[in-house]
């Protein structure tokens, strides 16, 4: 009697132990784009160029409000814009209105500029875009000045995708 009850034990535990499923070991994903600042593109180096002039035309055209600049070069590998005005989607001010919240956007202006080398597979493009908010005074709402801040990488990926759709329009 007394093997029969420890059979059945250790029947019941080889069991118990084989019915379990091993759970696999997943690793955390985050996420988050990987933006870079440079990028390699299979085109010849003067395309890409007149691309990128292009792109830098558009951008200073829908700056808001509208800038007086124009895009400019250094040499002949480099082009960037002037201040180039918009208002932020991230960036506000809080504030209270007579017992209520309320936001105000934060404008925002950049600098963007790519410069394109001739490398192994066509192109090297690096992009630099500079970025500045504007301080707002609390107690009276108007503007104080300029403040530069850390780009944001969305910036970088923005100028890529024109960049490269308006590489294969050509």
């Amino acid at each position: 009697m007394i093997n029969r009850i420890a059979a059945l034990t250790i029947l019941s535990l080889f069991t118990a132990c084989a019915s379990q499923t091993p759970k696999p070991k997943y690793v955390e994903e985050k996420n988050q784009a990987k933006y870079s600042s440079s990028r390699a593109l299979a085109e010849n180096p003067d395309k890409v160029l007149r691309a990128a002039r292009a792109v830098l035309d558009n951008l200073t055209h829908e700056s808001n409000p509208p800038s007086g600049e124009s895009v400019k070069g250094d040499d002949d590998s480099t082009v960037y814009t002037g201040w180039v005005y918009s208002t932020s989607k991230d960036k506000y001010v809080q504030y209270d209105f007579n017992g209520s919240p309320r936001r105000k956007p934060l404008a925002l202006r950049r600098i963007y500029g790519f410069t394109v080398t001739p490398g192994l597979s066509g192109s090297q493009v690096t992009m630099n875009v500079e970025e500045e908010v504007q301080e707002i005074d609390l107690k009276s709402g108007s503007a104080k000045g300029w403040k530069r801040v850390e780009t944001e990488t969305a910036a970088y990926d923005m100028l890529l995708r024109r960049l490269t759709e308006k590489v294969r329009q050509e």
